[in-house]
């Protein structure tokens, strides 16, 4: 990517001579080489590591085996279990709680 902007800053200045042709294939590559920096860097700050994907499928694995476990002995039943099935899945934020109570 920095070599192509290298190049369209080169070609696209070819009119205005040798001089500025060189000028401005620099500026392109280092202005795409910024964004690329930028970007990997943002890349790499927003995504999870390996570790911890595998931490939180294991919570997620945990939660659901819990809700299997509820759901068989029928403590989760109706929309009380609905509710359980997507906190477990992650889908739905933890009530705390809120949610325990008997109805």
């Amino acid at each position: 990517a920095i070599a192509s902007g290298f190049l369209t800053g080169g070609v696209l200045a070819a009119r205005g001579g040798w001089k500025a042709a060189s000028r401005n294939a620099v500026i392109g590559g280092v202005l795409l080489g910024i964004i690329e920096g930028v970007a990997a860097l943002l890349m790499k700050s927003t995504s999870k590591t390996p570790r911890e994907m595998a931490l939180e499928q294991m919570e997620q694995t945990k939660q659901m085996d819990e809700y299997q476990k509820r759901s068989d002995s029928g403590e989760a039943s109706g929309m009380q279990g609905w509710v359980q099935y997507l906190q477990a899945s992650g889908m739905a934020p933890s009530m705390g709680a809120a949610s325990s109570g008997s109805g």
